[in-house]
């Protein structure tokens, strides 16, 4: 309205409530008998609202015209927000009440002084001051655990901290509850409460701790370990910490640690050790997993330097198919790769290995001045100064790539003889709705590697859809000619630079290497061309050799993740089940 319904005379932030303290005076009738009512804070660069707390004290000078108020706003704007303006009342701010001439904005300890003597002083007047004194009577976090203080047995312990930037926190550690006394534990940040976390939690297993506290609390039946995840944007966390609510009312706290490594280090500790239930895998990756492990590789990503070029030799300036092949684990490949290539020779082409193993770059460049004089065969390389994984890497070769066609391909896939990469080039130039062709892949005893992709969802696997290549492991049959297929396998994919560059790629958001191939295929097709495999087109393929040894199950769970990412996005294609829901997540409110 254009006329205020009151003005605040005094306010401040008090941190350790979590929230701004206001106190005025309000025209009679704007705030009743409420003791919470819904209210915004505006300042010159933000608005703080939430759920205010109301109490009353007396006003004589404004007897008859409005009646002293006392609200409290849970929130802290961000230092930038500027200086408050005016609070609000009501979820259409139907009520406005403006800053006085003369307010004042006290010291936290002096504020909380006057508002409690102010409260003290006041009579009822039929008005409940409960909700108010409850907020004022709650224990006051100072940065120590109180945990201990507490009468019961409890104890909650976070080992590591990891932040996904621009998506939330992630908290590992353990838990012991044995009396059931824990009605909530929450995160408080700036005033803000999460939701419990109880809603986003796994519980693992830690034989560590039930070994130790098998004698004092006896036999522990459930899993004492944890992974949580909290939905924020904030990346301010000097004031975080964790609040544990029992069910009688009382209130401990927890600090945080602090955060630890991000990138694939956070990524690795976050999924490694976990067991998912084949009937858990899709709300877990919904509620724990999946957005901080898409946050944290975004991060990583986004923070890495580019890479640097040296070539060896005298590459074709005009390039008719640029070879992209990424380098990690087995970088000899490159060798035994070059010296097959050699006995046809690539005088039109130009090859680009993508080193994504940075600590074998001087073993790279020994290799590749080696291959240069035996073969006689001009390289580019890409040098990337940390391991970015396979869609990335992929990416990297294709921004410097010259030629009219792209060849993505593994380091560890060998061609049978000369012809495979003009017929399929030769096929993408015959037919201009052909988007991708793939080839024929054969293992080292002649059976079938690849020969096109198909798609099941498996209920062991959170039945999420994954891509199976039909006739793997059996003899090859009667050659099919070109064909078409789903999807082909990033293995070996033919297409054109200006559709590469048009779809940007592979999509990063796959981490380290799993589905990118067969995403890359989708929007392909909805761009409306077709994928096809040429049975003529032949070279041998040592599946995965070119990975190096197989780490922990965290491996597992992130082929999970990726799962998860390609099912939210393609799972309307295969209707045999209902694609993984939206999925609740905390976020602080």
């Amino acid at each position: 309205s254009a006329e205020p319904q009151g003005y605040v005379d005094f306010c401040g932030p008090v941190p350790a409530l979590g929230g701004w303290m206001f106190g005025g005076w309000a025209r009679l009738g704007t705030l009743g008998a409420l003791e919470t009512c819904f209210a915004t804070a505006l300042f010159e660069g933000e608005a703080v609202e939430g759920e205010a707390v109301l109490g009353r004290y007396p006003r004589p000078d404004v007897e008859g015209l409005g009646e002293g108020f006392i609200a409290f706003l849970p929130g802290l704007p961000p230092p930038e927000a500027g200086s408050f303006g005016n609070l609000v009342f009501g979820v259409e701010r139907q009520h406005r009440l403006v800053r006085s001439v003369g307010a004042r904005q006290p010291e936290p300890i002096e504020l909380l002084g006057m508002v409690r003597s102010l409260l003290a002083a006041a009579p009822s007047a039929g008005v409940s001051q409960g909700a108010l004194t409850r907020v004022l009577s709650r224990p006051i976090y100072e940065g120590v655990e109180t945990i201990s203080r507490l009468p019961v047995p409890l104890h909650l312990e976070v080992d590591s901290l990891l932040v996904a930037p621009g998506a939330g926190l992630v908290l590992i550690g353990w838990f012991l509850d044995p009396g059931r006394a824990v009605k909530s534990i929450r995160l408080r940040n700036r005033g803000r409460l999460s939701a419990p976390l109880s809603e986003a939690w796994i519980a693992t297993e830690r034989h560590d701790i039930r070994e130790a506290f098998a004698p004092k609390y006896g036999q522990l039946s459930e899993r004492p370990g944890y992974v949580a995840y909290i939905a924020t944007e904030t990346a301010d966390l000097r004031e975080a910490h964790l609040e544990i609510e029992l069910q009688d009312g009382s209130i401990a706290f927890r600090p945080l640690p602090p955060a630890g490594e991000g990138g694939v280090p956070a990524i690795r500790r976050l999924l490694n050790g976990l067991e998912l239930a084949p009937d858990e895998v899709v709300a877990l990756c919904d509620k724990v997993l999946g957005p901080p492990v898409v946050a944290l590789n975004r991060a990583r990503l986004a923070a890495a330097p580019a890479g640097v070029e040296v070539v060896v030799g005298d590459p074709p300036a005009e390039p008719r198919c640029s070879l992209i092949i990424p380098l990690y684990g087995r970088i000899d490949y490159l060798m035994y790769q070059c010296a097959l290539f050699s006995e046809w020779g690539l005088p039109a082409d130009e090859l680009i290995y993508v080193l994504d193993d940075p600590p074998k770059k001087a073993e790279l460049m020994n290799l590749a001045r080696s291959v240069y004089r035996r073969f006689g065969i001009p390289l580019r390389l890409l040098l990337l100064p940390q391991n970015l994984g396979y869609a990335p890497a992929n990416n990297a070769g294709l921004a410097i790539a010259r030629g009219k066609y792209i060849c993505f391909l593994n380091s560890d896939v060998m061609p049978q003889d000369g012809t495979w990469l003009d017929r399929l080039t030769g096929r993408l130039e015959e037919d201009p709705a052909l988007g991708v062709a793939g080839a024929l892949l054969l293992f080292e005893d002649g059976t079938v590697q690849h020969s096109g992709i198909e798609f099941a969802r498996l209920p062991q696997l959170g039945n999420f859809p994954f891509a199976l290549h039909p006739g793997k492991g059996r003899m090859r049959g009667p050659s099919r000619g070109l064909h078409r297929e789903e999807a082909v396998t990033g293995a070996c994919m033919v297409l054109r630079r200006d559709l590469a560059q048009q779809l940007g790629g592979f999509d990063q958001d796959y981490v380290v290497g799993d589905f990118e191939d067969t995403d890359l295929c989708f929007r392909i097709r909805d761009l409306g061309y077709h994928c096809a495999v040429d049975d003529d087109a032949v070279l041998w393929h040592l599946e995965r050799q070119s990975q190096g040894a197989p780490g922990n199950n965290w491996r597992h769970n992130l082929t999970l993740v990726n799962a998860w990412t390609f099912a939210r996005r393609w799972g309307d294609r295969f209707p045999d089940a209902a694609p993984p829901s939206g999925g609740a997540v905390l976020r602080l409110s």
